[in-house]
C-alpha cells in the first residue's frame, strides 16, 4: 500500500549527487522512501518461474537512453536520468516479483486510490482554506496532479461500474473531479470526461447491467450539473493569460523543432533545458528571458529533442505493449473482476498517452513511479488470467495441477479435487 500511496506523498529525497539548481526533469542521482521499500520487497521475494514481462521495449528504451546521452553537452545531466529510470525499472521488476503473491496488486492498488483520495482532500483544503486559485495537491504544479489522477482513477471507476465495491473506491471519483474541478486545468477536466464515457463504453462491452444504465444516468445528471462549474472555472483564466500559455507552448515546441533538425541522435536526456540556455535554441525560437527556464508540453517532442527519432519510436514501443496486453485482456476477460481492473488501467494508460501531447510530467519522479506501477500490476494480472486459464484447462482435460494462490491468498492443489460439487467450487473461485 505504501508503495501505491507514496508518490502522492511529498516524501523527502536524498541525492548522492546533487545538480544544484539545475531546472530540467532529474535533479541529481536521487534515493527516496519508496526505493528502500521497493528494494524491500524485491529481496522478500522469490523471483518467478516467468522471465520479466516487456523485456524488448524496456531495453530499447534504455539502451536508446544510453546512447543519446553520448551527445549530451554534460553528460552527467543524462547519467541522472540513466539512474532515475534504474529506479523505475527496479520498480517494475518487484512489482512483478511480489505478484506471485495474489493480494499484492490489490494493495497496490488500494494505496494509490488512498493517494487519490489524499489529493482530493487537500485539494479542496487548498482552494477553501488558504484561497488559492489553482490548487496544486501535494505537487509543484497543478498539471502533475490532473495527469496523474486521470490515470489512477479510472480501475476505480471501472469496479464501481461491475458490482459493490469499497467505501474508499467510492470516493475516488469524487475525489478525481474535485482535484481537476479545483486545478482549473482544461486538459485534466476534459480528459477525466473522456476517459470516464470510455470506461462506460467498455464495460458496457463487458457486460450491460442495470446497474451500469443507473450509473450512467446518475453521472449525465451529474455533469450537466458540474460543467457549468468547470466552464466558470476555466473562464476565471483571462483571455490573455490562455493565449500567453498557448504562446509559450508553441516556442518551445519550434526550439524541440529545431534540436530534433540538427542532432538527430538527440542532444540527451535531460539536456533540453541546458541547450535551450545556452545553445542558442531559445533565441532562434523567440523566448523572452523570463520564459526560458521551462520545457516544452509535449513528451513526444520533449524525447524527440533529447533522444532523436530512435527515442520516439522506442517511447512508442514502451507505451503501446502495455496498454495492448490490458485492452484485450480487459475486454476479453467479462467475467473476471480482474478484466474490469484490466480495463480500467488500459483507459487510464490510453488518456495518460493523449494527454502526453500536452504534459511532460511523465519524466517527473512521482509520475514514473505510477506509471511503471500500473504496467507492472497490468503484467501481473495478464499472467494470472494466463495461469488460472491453463489450470482450468488442465482440469477439464483431468491432468494434475500444481498448487496456485488464489485471489484471497490461498494455495490449493487442483489435484485434491475429489468431487465434482468441490470442482464445481473451484471454477467459481477462479
Amino acid at each position: 500500500m505504501l508503495i501505491g500511496f507514496l508518490p502522492f506523498y511529498a516524501a523527502p529525497s536524498y541525492s548522492l549527487y546533487f545538480f544544484a539548481e539545475y531546472p530540467g526533469d532529474t535533479h541529481g542521482l536521487e534515493v527516496e522512501v519508496i526505493d528502500w521499500l521497493v528494494l524491500s520487497l524485491w529481496l522478500a521475494y522469490r523471483g518467478p518461474a516467468k522471465p520479466l514481462p516487456y523485456r524488448f521495449p524496456l531495453a530499447l528504451y534504455l539502451l536508446v537512453a544510453l546512447l543519446s546521452a553520448t551527445q549530451a553537452r554534460w553528460m552527467v545531466l543524462s547519467l541522472g536520468y540513466a539512474w532515475k529510470l534504474g529506479r523505475m525499472y527496479l520498480l517494475f521488476a518487484a512489482v512483478w516479483r511480489a505478484g506471485e503473491d495474489r493480494p499484492v496488486p490489490a494493495a497496490i492498488l488500494r494505496g494509490m486510490t488512498l493517494g487519490l483520495v489524499y489529493e482530493g482532500v487537500l485539494v479542496l483544503w487548498q482552494h477553501y482554506g488558504l484561497g488559492l486559485f489553482q490548487a496544486n495537491g501535494s505537487f509543484a504544479h497543478q498539471n502533475t496532479l490532473g495527469v496523474l489522477l486521470n490515470l489512477v482513477v479510472m480501475a476505480p471507476l471501472a469496479l464501481i461500474l461491475a458490482g459493490p465495491t469499497s467505501l474508499l473506491t467510492k470516493l475516488a471519483p469524487v475525489a478525481a473531479l474535485a482535484a481537476a474541478l479545483f486545478t482549473v486545468s482544461r486538459g485534466a477536466l476534459l480528459f477525466l470526461g473522456t476517459g470516464s464515457a470510455l470506461v462506460f463504453l467498455g464495460s458496457a462491452f463487458r457486460r450491460y447491467t442495470v446497474r451500469k444504465a443507473w450509473i450512467c444516468m446518475i453521472g449525465l445528471v451529474l455533469a450537466a450539473a458540474f460543467v457549468p462549474i468547470a466552464l466558470s472555472q476555466i473562464g476565471s483564466r483571462t483571455a490573455e493569460e490562455r493565449a500567453r500559455s498557448m504562446e509559450h507552448r508553441e516556442r518551445l515546441e519550434v526550439a524541440a523543432s529545431l534540436m530534433l533538425q540538427e542532432h538527430p541522435l538527440g542532444v540527451g536526456p535531460n539536456s533540453f533545458m541546458s541547450q535551450l540556455l545556452f545553445g542558442g535554441y531559445a533565441d532562434r525560437s523567440g523566448l523572452t528571458w523570463n520564459e526560458r527556464v521551462a520545457l516544452v508540453h509535449n513528451i513526444y517532442a520533449l524525447t524527440a529533442a533529447e533522444m532523436g527519432y530512435a527515442g520516439v519510436v522506442a517511447l512508442v514501443v514502451l507505451f503501446l505493449v502495455p496498454l495492448g496486453s490490458a485492452l484485450r485482456y480487459g475486454l476479453r476477460m467479462r467475467h473476471d473482476r480482474r478484466g474490469d481492473v484490466l480495463l480500467g488501467l488500459g483507459v487510464g494508460l490510453m488518456i495518460f498517452y493523449a494527454h502526453g501531447f500536452f504534459e511532460w510530467v511523465w519524466r517527473q519522479a512521482e509520475v514514473s513511479y505510477v506509471y511503471f506501477t500500473i504496467i507492472a500490476i497490468v503484467a501481473v494480472l495478464t499472467r494470472q488470467i494466463e495461469d488460472d486459464s491453463r489450470e482450468r484447462q488442465a482440469v477439464r482435460l483431468g491432468q494434475p495441477v500444481r498448487g496456485t494462490a488464489r485471489a484471497d491468498g490461498a494455495v490449493s492443489s487442483v489435484a485434491d479435487l475429489k468431487s465434482s460439487s468441490s470442482l464445481r467450487a473451484s471454477r467459481r473461485t477462479s
